[in-house]
């Protein structure tokens, strides 16, 4: 039987936090919030040792719960954990686990006990087991995913499809709901060190985006989804949008800069240098998309190429053909204020 549980209040939380020897004041602002959820607030009891560790999202909660697994005195349980997370691949596979599913794989029973002390599994009727939260079943199946990603001999095109399905908020796979895995994977493996990992990325990308890259979904998900991974999703999305593909092919250079944009106060200086550097794109979209991030975060490193693509703007208003050409005007006029304001006396030299 499941029982469901409302998120702490800041009370609640407090308390919460004292009764597990951990001070309110030691913990970050950044992070109060998600720790209302009782899953997060458990995780940060459970690994957050060390008061100069400071979490910045539930990714790396998540992360460093699964990390303490393979440092225990039996390292391959995280294997053991992977293997079974991937069963759920299968449409037809049963969750809970049954015992059956455990002599399959030859896990015994020291493991799955072990597994069940440190709190990874917890054993239901029968002989069943589970994950004993559905949101870090997810995150095993996304290590699994990124495992398998790594073989030579798994159909990558058909993984990435399987990830991206779980995106919709009616996807199921079996009895069970996997929306928090795409995210998931993206976070792991854009702190990967694998060196296909960043084209792993700009692949899940693109089977997220769809058939509509200009949707609304599209733009949710540039603005809300992408930027909880932080600074490291940055140069996978320029990557995505340098392909060789048409514009109609990708999201809108305004949908794709709020990623940009919404990371900024976290990591200001890595998104201003990205969208300087962007400016010498031959990409037209990849300009635009530094012009927008430009805009609303600007730089004093990019006025010389700005005032110069503000030029080149200014002689194209002529050019009839071009539907976009009031539109790149205003753009670059706007981005140039932004940064002038920065360094007024530029306008002097």
């Amino acid at each position: 039987t499941s029982i469901s549980v409302g998120d702490f209040s800041a009370l609640e939380l407090k308390e919460f936090l004292k009764r597990h020897q951990r001070e309110w004041a030691t913990v970050p602002p950044d992070i109060r919030e998600t720790l209302r959820r009782p899953l997060f607030a458990a995780l940060y009891s459970y690994v957050a040792v060390d008061a100069n560790w400071h979490p910045r999202n539930e990714y790396q909660l998540c992360s460093c719960y699964w990390e303490r697994l393979g440092l225990s005195d039996h390292p391959h349980d995280v294997t053991v954990v992977k293997r079974l997370a991937k069963t759920l691949l299968d449409d037809a596979a049963p969750y809970p686990w049954p015992g059956q599913t455990f002599l399959d794989h030859r896990i015994d029973d020291e493991t799955r006990k072990r597994l069940e002390a440190v709190g990874w599994l917890r054993r239901l009727d029968g002989d069943k087991a589970a994950v004993w939260h559905d949101r870090l079943l997810n995150w095993a199946l996304a290590q699994s995913i990124a495992d398998e990603l790594q073989s030579a001999a798994v159909n990558r095109e058909e993984l990435l499809l399987f990830v991206s399905r779980q995106w919709d908020p009616g996807s199921r796979c079996g009895n069970r709901r996997f929306g928090y895995l795409p995210a998931d994977l993206l976070w792991i493996l854009a702190n990967a060190s694998t060196s296909n990992a960043s084209a792993l990325i700009v692949d899940l990308l693109m089977r997220l985006e769809g058939s509509h890259p200009m949707s609304l979904n599209v733009q949710s998900f540039y603005k809300t989804i992408l930027p909880t991974i932080g600074e490291a999703i940055l140069k996978p999305v320029l990557s995505r949008m340098e392909l060789a593909a048409t514009s109609d092919s990708k999201p809108l250079p305004a949908y794709v800069a709020t990623t940009f944009i919404e990371l900024a106060p976290i990591a200001a200086d890595h998104v201003t240098k990205l969208s300087t550097a962007m400016l010498r794109s031959e990409r037209h979209e990849v300009k635009q998309v530094a012009l927008h991030v430009l805009k609303k975060v600007p730089s004093k490193d990019a006025l010389n190429k700005l005032w110069a693509m503000h030029c080149d703007n200014i002689a194209a208003l002529d050019q009839k053909a071009n539907e976009l050409r009031f539109r790149n005007y205003e753009l670059s006029l706007e981005a140039l204020r932004s940064c002038i304001a920065l360094e007024p006396e530029w306008i002097a030299i």
